[in-house]
């Protein structure tokens, strides 16, 4: 079994401008970068799961969301911190397209995309973590036993039990690796020889192994499509 934090995608991982489906829109927000592949070398995989409204919005299409996927791919790629996997719902009840016009089970708050997530992947949900910017964005993993829930950002949201707010994706770290406060607080004083002797005092994490989904068109009923990962 593995373990994986999964990340929402708008206002996370890119800046929220609201239904972001072009390229002129999308911008990685600071300590993205840095903190995935941080993530990646604590042990755990990277899930993006991202509600997509803006397909049936008509907002934009899925090969405008798949676009935006794979730059951003190949773009965290090159500092070894892609996404092991990415899951989006495209749907809404109201939608404007009738093709995405349904109540189904992968759009969060429902846990579709979750449940999805730890078939393929192979996940044990309890030791798995979850981000968003929004409480919505956790009530699925909670319902589907995900126990650490982090809401990142200040949004005015008051915080039910079991939810903790940091207030940039950058504070993950130091809630996923043990030392990583002491670690950052100490070395930037350090000596070279004072610094490697502080590395071997703590206790290092054993990487998981990459991992490709075993099945990765077996869908749950009509929902929580996947991008493949680029790797």
């Amino acid at each position: 079994m593995y373990r994986a934090v999964f990340f929402d995608r708008d206002g996370v991982i890119n800046r929220d401008l609201g239904y972001v489906g072009r390229l002129d829109d999308f911008e990685l927000l600071p300590g993205v970068v840095t903190t995935l592949r941080q993530v990646r070398e604590s042990g755990y995989l990277r899930v993006l799961v991202t509600n997509q409204s803006g397909i049936a919005r008509g907002l934009y299409s899925e090969a405008d969301f798949l676009c935006i996927s794979a730059f951003l791919q190949q773009r965290l790629a090159l500092h070894g911190a892609q996404f092991d996997a990415i899951y989006y719902c495209p749907h809404h009840p109201e939608a404007r397209l009738s093709a995405y016009r349904r109540c189904c089970s992968c759009r969060k708050p429902a846990s579709g995309m979750f449940e999805r997530a730890a078939r393929e992947l192979k996940l044990d949900l309890a030791e798995c973590v979850c981000c968003g910017d929004r409480l919505r964005d956790l009530e699925g993993a909670a319902a589907v036993g995900v126990s650490g829930l982090y809401l990142i950002g200040s949004k005015a949201e008051a915080l039910p039990p079991g939810v903790k707010r940091l207030p940039t994706i950058e504070a993950l770290t130091a809630e996923l690796i043990p030392g990583f406060d002491a670690y950052s607080a100490a070395v930037s004083d350090m000596s070279a020889d004072a610094h490697l002797k502080f590395l071997k005092s703590l206790k290092p994490q054993k990487p998981q192994k990459q991992l490709r989904p075993e099945k990765p068109d077996a869908l749950l009923p009509e929902c929580a499509y996947a991008v493949r990962p680029v790797l």
